[in-house]
């Protein structure tokens, strides 16, 4: 009986600082610039096709890449958006060739954001500090661009 609650416990701890780990990265560029994706969801509905997504999550903390954006030369698209989340502390971000970061949207938004693609590699990501809602996001398609 005593393992077992010093095995809940040690648990617990651990689960604390991951859960605080994660909401560091909200603030952090150089963390979400990052090629690793540190995600953590109670729950997570998600819906990907081509240059669609669509998620319906619980207690979302974290770093998630949506999309990622081979662009021929620089390029500048659009993404439609419609988020709905519980709290302020989720955002889209773009990630560019060059690790710079651009926040898109943050808090709910419903409307089309442009894309500045740098030559290369970008990532559309989402980041949030325990959110939960809704989201949809639709990139424009261009000749001069392929999304996975």
């Amino acid at each position: 009986m005593k393992k077992k609650i010093v095995l809940l416990i040690l648990l617990l701890c651990f689960s604390l600082v991951g859960c605080k780990f994660q909401e560091e990265i909200y603030d952090n560029n150089e963390k979400i610039a990052k090629n690793v994706d540190s995600t953590l969801y109670f729950k997570n509905l998600t819906n990907k096709k081509n240059n669609v997504y669509e998620a319906e999550f619980e207690k979302f903390t974290g770093l998630d890449t949506i999309f990622t954006i081979k662009s021929d030369g620089d390029n500048t698209i659009k993404i439609k958006s419609n988020i709905n989340v519980n709290n302020d502390d989720f955002k889209v971000v773009l990630v560019n060739s060059n690790k710079e970061v651009i926040t898109l949207t943050e808090g709910n938004f419903e409307g089309e954001v442009e894309l500045p693609l740098k030559s290369g590699r970008n990532k559309v990501k989402i980041v949030s500090k325990g959110s939960k809602g809704e989201i949809s996001l639709e990139v424009e398609e261009n000749e001069n661009i392929s999304i996975r």
